[in-house]
């Protein structure tokens, strides 16, 4: 379909305005430039790999803080999961410089909330506005806590910590128990730091929720979703509805 497309007169500069606020870009330059590079004006390629090179120059940032972040995390004792983000997409194209997020999403319990925001505090982030009578919202139950600092050579940085909270409103909740989440993590490495993995399962669950909530504004949602199915080890059939089955039941 691809190479169809490519050979169909396409305009390509509709073609580069289109990508890039879908969050695509960095996927499609590296497709296009591996598999379709001789179909393409040079000059679209060209202006494709300079995109590219300065989303990956901001997702490297992005991927080095949340290592940093995350080993402080470990020395604090606390079992930190990334969402989304570089992780993720580091886990279905082998490069978290495809990335093109504009803030990390990390995971911990809820009783880690307390600890994780003083270890945030000592990695120079400040909290951001969201906040009610100086009660953190996360408190509240009713949002992430929203953190940022100021990266000294590129851009401000912005962190949101959630609990299990957050797999609650992505509607997570009705199709197993949360609880069940934690004993299923997957031990691995982020650039050098410790980390701790959703299964497979969980995350084309919450991709698939998460999009729906946001009524899959982006092409990323929907590339994120094919490359899970693809490259996810899923022993559970996800079946659409009326099928006769149900999704699957993480950790049930």
């Amino acid at each position: 379909m691809a190479r169809e497309l490519a050979a169909a007169n396409l305009d390509w500069d509709y073609f580069l305005r289109f990508v890039e606020p879908h969050k695509a870009l960095p996927i499609v330059s590296c497709h296009v430039r591996q598999t379709l590079s001789e179909m393409i004006p040079p000059r679209v390629c060209d202006e494709l790999r300079l995109r590219a090179i300065r989303y990956g120059k901001r997702a490297e940032t992005l991927s080095d803080e949340l290592a940093a972040v995350l080993t402080a995390f470990e020395g604090a004792g606390i079992a930190a999961v990334p969402l989304k983000g570089p992780t993720l997409i580091e886990h279905i194209w082998g490069d978290c410089r495809l990335a093109a997020c504009d803030d990390l999403d990390i995971l911990v319990r809820a009783s880690d909330a307390q600890t994780a925001t003083e270890v945030l505090a000592r990695c120079g982030y400040h909290h951001g506005k969201e906040r009610a009578d100086g009660v953190p919202r996360w408190k509240l139950g009713t949002s992430a806590l929203v953190v940022f600092r100021d990266h000294p050579m590129f851009f401000r940085i912005w962190l949101q910590l959630h609990t299990p909270y957050f797999l609650k409103r992505c509607w997570i909740g009705r199709f197993g128990p949360i609880e069940h989440l934690w004993e299923r993590l997957r031990r691995g490495r982020f650039r050098g730091a410790p980390v701790w993995y959703l299964p497979d399962d969980w995350n084309l669950l919450l991709i698939a929720l998460h999009s729906l909530r946001h009524s899959f504004v982006t092409l990323l949602c929907a590339a994120e979703l094919h490359g899970l199915l693809e490259t996810a080890h899923i022993s559970r059939k996800v079946c659409l509805p009326g099928e006769g089955h149900s999704l699957p039941r993480p950790g049930g």
